[in-house]
């Protein structure tokens, strides 16, 4: 069944990394749940447990299993990042809505 192509929708196709054809995603992803949020690029994540009044920052390149949070050193990228993740959240606001009270 084709989507409606009136409504943006949140996400990205992951078919080209699953298949191989490409190794990086092209744009970076968000999450939420609850008070948690990340905003995930191919070298960093950006994360906070605290509805967005702190935040931490990894290099998934360098640590992986993101052990050293380096927002001190990088604020200028947590900076966009947070940016980012912001603007996103906006887009969303009113699906989020939607699954939030799904949750209750």
């Amino acid at each position: 069944m084709p989507l409606p192509q009136t409504k943006k929708y949140d996400g990205m196709n992951v078919w080209e990394l699953i298949s191989g054809k490409q190794q990086y995603r092209n744009k970076p992803i968000g999450f939420v749940y609850l008070q948690r949020r990340s905003w995930v690029t191919d070298t960093y994540k950006l994360i906070s447990v605290d509805n967005g009044k702190t935040y931490e920052l990894y290099d998934l390149i360098k640590d992986p299993s993101e052990q050293k949070n380096i927002i001190e050193n990088h604020s200028e990228v947590a900076a966009k990042m947070i940016k980012e993740l912001n603007n996103w959240l906006k887009e969303i606001e009113g699906e989020r809505a939607v699954i939030e009270a799904s949750w209750k």
